[in-house]
């Protein structure tokens, strides 16, 4: 995500033609689909370990493999794919936010005070 910032900064400073913008696009779509397929192993682990519902997990993981698929249809021409394919995606990570903050993860440990003899 750093590379696709510091390039479209480089490009806007370098030069001002009409194909920096497309350029400009292309890398935002690339690392946007990136942050999609990186968070679908965000989500699986979420699911293994059981840390939030498995619901919520698998519904992450259907949002993100939205959110990639639609930036990759974006980056092939197809009008608001990107848009739609983040919906999905966006409403798992508000109701995300919603629940660590309401419950926060699942405690699998145990801590046993020191008994007093």
């Amino acid at each position: 995500m750093a590379y696709g910032v510091g390039s479209l900064i480089a490009q806007g400073i370098v030069d001002s033609d009409d194909r920096s913008g497309s350029t400009a696009l292309f890398v935002t779509g690339v690392a946007e689909a990136g942050l999609g397929v990186g968070s679908l192993f965000f989500c699986a682990l979420l699911f293994r370990t059981g840390l939030v519902p498995r619901f919520l997990a698998a519904w992450g993981f259907i949002g993100y493999a939205c959110f990639a698929g639609g930036n990759l249809l974006a980056l092939l021409g197809v009008a608001g794919a990107g848009l739609v394919g983040a919906i999905p995606g966006g409403l798992f990570e508000l109701t995300f936010a919603v629940w660590l903050i309401a419950r926060g993860f699942a405690s699998t440990t145990t801590v046993h005070s020191p008994t007093s003899v």
